[in-house]
């Protein structure tokens, strides 16, 4: 993870180095029982139903259910904050992932992160988030995906990242910056555009194309489009990427939310 400063968004989610979102903000439903465990985390026949949580070439996949955190993820990171497996309410039952955070205010990081991933071609990912607690006092990460894209200057991360605020609102930001840190980073936050209410699993997706003529970014709650923007190319696709759940975030008191089902498929 790469610290990138404290993000301060005004209630319509523009500040100063963000291009306006044009985005219709809308309250998010929750995810309906029809997708998902009930909110008081018993299952659906549809949850039972769901698709097994496969690894390979073309997918990547946890719902905490089997594998410790080591197996499935390259780095597992938490500084002053707790990650732990809970059968107290999930998803996709049995299990989540819990992020719990102290009371005391400060920078926390809370981390998971699956390297050696495609860094062209499309990238959908997704993973279902419930809101125990209010978020936090700024932008906190929950779901990124990082490519590395080459240049003659060398290699660029060029990154697209869901977050929830406070009071949780969503909006995407897009990253780019060089591992030197020369020049950058580059913030584009989009804006406000969906709002998620607690004590319920919200999905939320990211659905990008990493192609030659622009990088397309599609964000969706719930399975509804709520984004769709086009950025220019950076440069050819470099080495690998990388899926980030959670991240480098500050609080200033006590936090925690719910994390499952994380699922990403890749095309050329």
């Amino acid at each position: 993870m790469r610290r990138v400063g404290r993000l301060t968004i005004t209630p319509l989610g523009v500040v100063a180095v963000t291009i306006a979102c044009s985005e219709a903000y809308v309250e998010a439903p929750a995810a309906s029982s029809a997708d998902a465990g009930t909110s008081d985390g018993s299952s659906s026949d549809a949850t039972d139903a769901r698709a097994p949580c496969v690894i390979d070439d073309a997918a990547f996949c946890d719902d905490f259910d089997i594998d410790p955190l080591e197996k499935r993820w390259s780095r597992v990171v938490s500084e002053g904050t707790t990650l732990a497996i809970t059968d107290a309410v999930a998803y996709s039952p049995p299990n989540a992932l819990r992020f719990t955070f102290p009371g005391d205010a400060g920078w926390r990081v809370a981390a998971l992160e699956r390297r050696g991933l495609p860094a062209g071609g499309r990238v959908r990912c997704g993973a279902s988030v419930r809101l125990d607690h209010a978020i936090g006092s700024d932008a906190t990460s929950l779901l990124e995906y990082e490519a590395k894209v080459a240049d003659k200057g060398g290699e660029w991360y060029q990154r697209a990242r869901l977050t929830v605020r406070e009071n949780g609102e969503t909006f995407v930001v897009v990253q780019d910056q060089k591992p030197d840190g020369g020049g950058g980073p580059t913030l584009v936050p989009l804006g406000a555009f969906g709002r998620l209410s607690g004590d319920a699993f919200h999905r939320l997706e990211l659905d990008v194309d990493f192609g030659p003529g622009g990088t397309r970014i599609v964000a969706m709650i719930n399975g509804a489009e709520r984004m769709n923007r086009t950025f220019p190319p950076l440069g050819a696709p470099g080495s690998e990427g990388t899926l980030t759940l959670g991240g480098d975030m500050y609080f200033d008191g006590a936090r925690d939310f719910l994390l499952d089902d994380v699922r990403c498929s890749f095309e050329p």
